[in-house]
C-alpha cells in the first residue's frame, strides 16, 4: 500500500443487514457468526480485489474497499448469497480518500465513504445502489443494478443455489453431481431464470464500471 494519503478515487462497499436489531438474541448470535464466516471467505475468494480488509464497522454493518471494479457485481451476489435468507442493503461509493491507505477501513476517511453511506441510506431492501461517479454515470449504475437486484430477489432459494454453483463451474453436469440432482433440474433452472440475460446485464455493468473508474483517474 502507498504510505501517505491520496486524492485519487477508490470504490468502497457498505453493506447492513436488514432488521438484525428485531431478532432474538440466539438468532441475532447466528447472523452474527455466519456474517463473520462469510466475510473471512469473501477475504480469501477476492483477496486480489480489495484493497482492504472486509471489516464488520457497526453491528451488522461490514465495510470494504474494493480495487477491481469489476468484481463488484460477482461480489454482490456472493454477499447476497453467503447470508440467505437474511435481507441486506447496500451501498458502493466512488470518490478520494484523505487519509493514510489501511487495511482496516475503520481507520480511514474520505468522500468515497461518505458517498457509500448516503447511497446505503438510500437503498430498499435487497437492493445495490450506487453514488459519487457522477449524474448521468450514476444513473446507468443503478438502472442496470436495479434490474439485477429484482432478478434476484425473485430467484427461490433451490434455484438460487443452482445458479450460484453455476458460477463457478464448467458445465451443468457439474452442477448437478456437486448438488446431487439431476441434470434436467440444472438446465431448468438455468433455462426458465433467464440466467443468460443476467449474465449479460452483469457484464453490462462490469463494463459500465470500468469505463467510469477509468476515466475518473485518467
Amino acid at each position: 500500500m502507498d504510505d501517505g494519503p491520496s486524492t485519487s478515487n477508490y470504490l468502497v462497499l457498505i453493506a447492513d443487514i436488514v432488521g438484525s436489531t428485531k431478532l432474538i438474541e440466539t438468532e441475532r448470535s447466528l447472523s452474527q457468526d455466519r456474517l463473520v464466516q462469510m466475510l473471512e471467505k469473501m477475504q480469501e475468494k477476492y483477496a486480489t480485489a480489495v484493497r482492504s480488509d472486509f471489516a464488520v464497522t457497526a453491528g451488522d454493518e461490514f465495510q470494504v474497499m474494493i480495487a477491481t471494479a469489476s468484481a463488484i457485481p460477482e461480489m454482490v451476489w456472493d454477499i447476497a448469497a453467503g447470508l440467505e435468507p437474511l435481507k441486506l442493503r447496500m451501498g458502493i461509493g466512488f470518490g478520494p480518500v484523505f487519509t493514510r491507505p489501511s487495511e482496516d477501513p475503520r481507520l480511514m476517511d474520505g468522500p468515497v465513504f461518505h458517498f457509500a453511506r448516503e447511497a446505503l441510506n438510500r437503498t430498499e431492501v435487497g437492493e445495490t445502489v450506487f453514488s459519487g461517479f457522477g449524474g448521468l454515470e450514476d444513473a446507468v449504475l443503478n438502472g442496470l443494478s436495479s434490474l439485477m437486484s429484482e432478478y434476484r430477489r425473485r430467484l427461490s432459494p433451490a434455484r438460487r443455489e443452482v445458479l450460484t454453483a453455476m458460477r463457478t463451474s464448467e458445465s451443468q453436469k457439474d452442477v448437478a453431481e456437486a448438488l446431487d440432482m439431476p441434470k434436467q433440474t440444472v438446465s431448468y433452472n438455468v433455462r426458465e431464470s433467464g440466467w443468460a440475460s443476467y449474465l449479460k446485464a452483469e457484464e453490462g455493468l462490469k463494463s459500465a464500471l470500468e469505463l467510469f473508474v477509468r476515466g475518473a483517474n485518467q
